[in-house]
């Protein structure tokens, strides 16, 4: 009923072109016909948008579980390199994913995943370690259309916008888990700070918080071991990992040491000295020294998408390379094994 209602909305806002149309030669009046039908479905899609918002919204406000959700935004979410556009949902306040999908119109991480497309396989099995409300995972199941997404995410109201958008989008390859990743079970406080939902972090146990982000609010969460996780669920050889965890990436992949000795996945990793070194979990060296031992050619990932990625030598030049960007990079860390089958691939 809504849908011939638009539709006579629609048809009664165009009369006066198909007045016009009359008294064209037959020709004309075809083309006439042709030009109407495009603009009608200019505008019923434009309508169908405008619902999907609404949609979302309805479905936010209505949510009964008891937690109280900031004001919701969705934005368009465009994986690159293709046509596919999704909608994403998040804080209407929060910088860090939603601003920044903005910012970039429509686009997150652009320049990751141009290069994950490349390089990780269409049947991947991957695995997303931070996930919060889904701009990665989203995409990563697109990227690996016939493979599957395990999305780990601690936050309670990340998730939520997190299992939101899995089903809001009809991506069936996509499991999540309100959980963390650390080297073994246990619960932990996480801090977050609402504007900035994509910046969540832990502090060890002898760190007092920053005065700067003396306003983060707190929650606590549980974390388990990746490994611990696949032998209880018997989950399938991991093509690739994903791991964002702002400072608790040495934990995380302690406790996935024999995932990553058996599978040897390729990883892309957010190198950020700053929380690696203040956050109480080891320093940025440390887990560069980590990052040497799984595998044996890490790549830095340029923003600019023209650029090819660089080897990186050893933490030096690591660390010359962060300290002319904005502060953190993106890495690319990949075995011998795997590269040569990329080539053997592309040599077909």
């Amino acid at each position: 009923m809504a849908y011939n209602m638009l539709k006579y909305i629609a048809k009664r806002a165009l009369r006066p072109i198909t007045r016009r149309l009359a008294f064209r030669t037959e020709a004309k009046v075809q083309q006439g016909i042709k030009l109407l039908s495009e603009e009608m479905n200019r505008r019923f899609a434009e309508i169908q948008r405008q619902n999907d918002r609404l949609r979302i919204e309805l479905y936010f406000s209505q949510l009964s579980s008891g937690r109280t959700f900031s004001p919701t935004k969705a934005v368009e979410l465009k994986v690159p390199n293709s046509s596919i556009e999704m909608v994403l949902c998040g804080p209407a306040e929060d910088r860090s994913i939603i601003g920044a999908i903005e910012y970039q119109q429509g686009y997150y991480e652009p320049h990751v995943i141009a290069a994950l497309s490349r390089l990780i396989p269409e049947t991947a099995s991957c695995i997303d370690i931070g996930a919060n409300i889904g701009a990665i995972s989203l995409q990563l199941s697109k990227v690996a259309a016939r493979g599957h997404v395990y999305s780990f995410e601690p936050a309670s109201a990340s998730f939520g916008y997190l299992t939101h958008n899995i089903t809001a989008n009809g991506i069936n390859n996509i499991t999540a888990y309100n959980l963390g990743a650390s080297d073994k079970s246990q619960d932990l406080v996480l801090n977050y700070i609402s504007d900035l939902s994509g910046c969540s972090f832990v502090l060890g146990t002898t760190n007092a918080l920053p005065e700067e982000l003396s306003t983060a609010k707190q929650e606590t969460i549980h974390c388990i071991a990746i490994d611990d996780w696949v032998r209880r669920h018997n989950i399938p050889p991991i093509d690739f990992i994903k791991l964002d965890a702002e400072g608790m990436e040495q934990s995380a992949l302690r406790g996935a040491s024999d995932l990553l000795m058996r599978d040897k996945p390729d990883l892309a990793i957010e190198f950020n000295p700053h929380t690696s070194d203040d956050f109480g979990h080891g320093t940025s060296e440390e887990l560069f020294e980590t990052l040497n031992r799984y595998w044996d050619q890490i790549y830095l990932t340029p923003r600019d998408v023209s650029e090819l990625p660089i080897l990186i030598r050893d933490y030096n030049h690591l660390m010359e390379m962060v300290k002319l960007g904005p502060g953190w990079e993106d890495l690319f860390c990949t075995t011998d094994d795997r590269q040569r089958a990329r080539c053997n691939v592309s040599a077909h």
